[in-house]
């Protein structure tokens, strides 16, 4: 594979990477700070479990260790949400205004609950994928009678079965970076269509509302707030995905914020400024992990540097206790339950909610369809 040249934000790219820190480093004079960063925290073919930079990490987890965390609050505030037993940490940065991070949030069971989903429901029709933007080639299966999750399953449960192995499917996730719903992205035009769309999922609803929420109350400082999750996109990663430098700048509704769930792997996530000259900031990512980009940062740029493996050996925070519930988490079939967490051990979810058009606009204008 070579470096993949992209035009469109939250596109996944594969790169080899060298085996070395020292070699294909970029001139520090012709390159952006973004572009250095990525180098510098990327994922090394010679060490891909190096933690050696581990330091530099803000990590949430242990927001007492790092002065750059503030806390922002500790109750819930949400009336009707939650009782006054729900408290929980949320975080932001002094020099971020409006990012919101909220650590070890989302409870196991809605962490596989999402998962569940991403796998199942997220990825398959009514809703769009990379997949669909490419006709099948010639020595690819196209199964019209079984789902990409089904066919992992298959795969993963014959390890021994080399003929199924060696078959290459259209649909499968081994192709699959990203699906959407709600308002689907027009990665070739960069744009939202008015005519393309499907339903955004109950659960993501649910949490993308109490979350932005939470948000909008704490930036406006009232509780009279609006939110409507009208754009989904779910990222699928390997443990050598990346996501380059970009901006959330396609939207119509730029006062609301950008709701952002860790599933699976952990991650090195890269904030930057308003431009990719500024400085850049590595985060470590947890599964169930919340972060919003609302506020002065909403159009930050921002990417993952690369995912850490299951072979990591990361400081472990201590468990919560309690956790909000959120109605529409389903459970998730017994056959199913295994197999899901084996998928998570090597792969990271992200799925990102968000606001297209300004309250009270029902449809996008005429010159942005």
């Amino acid at each position: 594979l070579v470096d993949t040249i992209y035009h469109a934000p939250l596109t996944l790219i594969i790169r080899p990477m060298p085996s070395s820190g020292q070699k294909n480093l970029p001139n520090q004079q012709s390159t952006t700070a973004f572009k250095r960063a990525q180098v510098r925290y990327r994922r090394q073919g010679g060490d891909p479990d190096r933690i050696d930079d581990l330091n530099e990490f803000i990590d949430f987890s242990f927001p007492e260790a790092d002065a750059r965390i503030q806390l922002i609050t500790d109750k819930c505030s949400i009336p009707g949400k939650c009782d006054s037993s729900h408290k929980r940490g949320v975080y932001g940065l002094k020099d971020y205004p409006g990012l919101l991070y909220i650590p070890q949030e989302l409870s196991p069971d809605v962490q596989l609950s999402l998962a569940y989903h991403a796998v199942t429901d997220y990825c398959e029709s009514p809703h769009a994928t990379n997949i669909d933007l490419q006709p099948p080639k010639a020595h690819e299966i196209v199964s019209s009678d079984e789902s990409v999750w089904n066919l992992w399953k298959r795969q993963h449960s014959c390890a021994g079965s080399a003929p199924l192995s060696r078959k290459k499917y259209y649909k499968c996730f081994e192709k699959l970076s990203w699906a959407t719903s709600g308002y689907q992205y027009d990665w070739t035009a960069r744009a939202y269509h008015e005519q393309a769309k499907s339903p955004v999922p109950p659960l993501l609803r649910e949490i993308a509302n109490y979350f932005a929420t939470m948000a909008l109350q704490l930036e406006q400082g009232t509780a009279d707030t609006k939110f409507c999750p009208s754009a989904c996109i779910v990222n699928y990663y390997n443990e050598k995905s990346i996501m380059g430098g970009h901006r959330d700048d396609l939207e119509l509704a730029f006062d609301k914020p950008v709701i952002s769930l860790n599933l699976g792997l952990p991650g090195v996530f890269l904030l930057g400024g308003s431009t990719k000259d500024e400085a850049v900031i590595p985060i470590l990512i947890r599964p169930g992990d919340v972060l919003i980009m609302g506020g002065k940062i909403r159009m930050n740029y921002h990417g993952m540097a690369r995912v850490l493996s299951h072979r990591v050996n990361l400081p472990t925070p201590l468990p919560k206790e309690i956790y909000y519930s959120f109605e529409y988490t389903t459970k998730v079939p017994e056959d199913d339950v295994t197999h899901v967490q084996n998928f998570l051990r090597d792969h990271r979810i992200n799925i990102n909610v968000r606001q297209v058009l300004p309250d009270g606009v029902l449809s996008i204008p005429e010159m942005r369809k």
